[in-house]
């Protein structure tokens, strides 16, 4: 993962003006609708204003569709500048990209396709937290994998989903905890049957056959390796002991848990068919974090964005 994907995923990208500008247009290479946000330069995403023809705080993103190129062109947009790609129906992070190192063309295009999907299992470290957020969320999806079975698009999520297993355990304090641990399918919006005829795996197909056809149809469009493996739900007991008699102040620990999302596209890119199933042990653990001793949350700043990007996007 490069640092600007990973500023991107965290809220701190920031886009710089370099004093070059052109109007752009987007290349849709990949199998999936995009939503396009421009990045301020005050880390805000923002949407596009169809009416103005710019990006502005508090609009939708810029839709296009997969496989061609949005039929129009912004307004001036500056070189520097970054665009974030989201899966347009989910939210989930596809992409980020720099429009360019600068140029003389009056005209640009900016493409997205498979290769600028960031690798299974490398979408960033967990969620931390802060004075601000004590209990930090889920991480924000992000889009690993896409490609096509039969007539279907089959696309692939993961995300730092926080298990219940996470505790705090206050100062001299020592306690025993039972609790379970779970592995493979946790939900699905069809049953088995149907997904199976849906990835092309035979209605009739297990869930091994079923993985095969998932990681096939993934692979045939990747450029690293996909293995995705579904299996039916499993829990395991766990006993454990929290000792913190000889601890100075409380702890908290954090349990993450890598989480897949495999969806079923219709003709539209909507999923229609979904699949969350839990990659296998280990969790990762984060922490120990004192809750009386963490960071300041970042602060937004009082503006979405300069003086000076505003006039930019107000040309025509």
């Amino acid at each position: 993962m490069t640092t600007a994907y990973q500023q991107a995923l965290d809220g701190t990208l920031t886009s710089t003006s370099i004093g070059s500008t052109a109007q752009f247009s987007f290349n849709n290479a990949t199998m999936i609708p995009l939503g396009v946000y421009l990045i301020s330069d005050r880390g805000v995403w923002l949407g596009y204003d169809s009416d103005s023809n710019t990006f502005g705080v508090g609009y939708p993103s810029l839709g296009v569709s997969p496989g061609s190129e949005w039929p129009g062109l912004t307004g001036q947009l500056d070189y520097g500048w970054y665009f974030v790609f989201v899966n347009y129906f989910t939210g989930a992070f596809v992409a980020v990209l720099q429009t360019a190192s600068g140029g003389s063309d009056p005209q640009d295009w900016v493409t997205v396709d498979n290769d600028d999907l960031l690798d299974a299992n490398d979408i960033g470290l967990p969620p931390v937290p802060n004075k601000g957020v004590v209990i930090p969320p889920d991480s924000p999806r992000v889009v690993v994998g896409c490609g096509k079975a039969g007539a279907n698009v089959i696309v692939r999520e993961q995300y730092w989903r926080r298990l219940p297993t996470s505790y705090s355990i206050a100062r001299g304090q020592k306690r025993k905890e039972n609790y379970t641990t779970t592995t493979g399918i946790e939900n699905t919006t069809s049953d088995q049957s149907d997904i199976a005829s849906a990835v092309g795996a035979g209605a009739g197909a297990s869930w091994g056959p079923i993985s095969a056809s998932i990681s096939a149809s993934l692979n045939a469009s990747s450029s690293s390796f996909q293995q995705v493996t579904t299996s039916t739900r499993t829990t395991s007991s766990v006993a454990q002991t929290f000792d913190n008699t000889e601890g100075d102040a409380a702890k908290m620990f954090l349990h993450w848990q890598l989480t897949n999302v495999v969806s079923v596209l219709d003709s539209h890119g909507r999923p229609f068919s979904s699949l969350i199933y839990a990659s296998e042990d280990p969790a990762v653990i984060g922490g120990s974090y004192d809750p009386d001793g963490l960071p300041e949350r970042p602060l937004r700043k009082a503006m979405p964005m300069s003086p000076q990007m505003r006039e930019i996007l107000a040309r025509k």
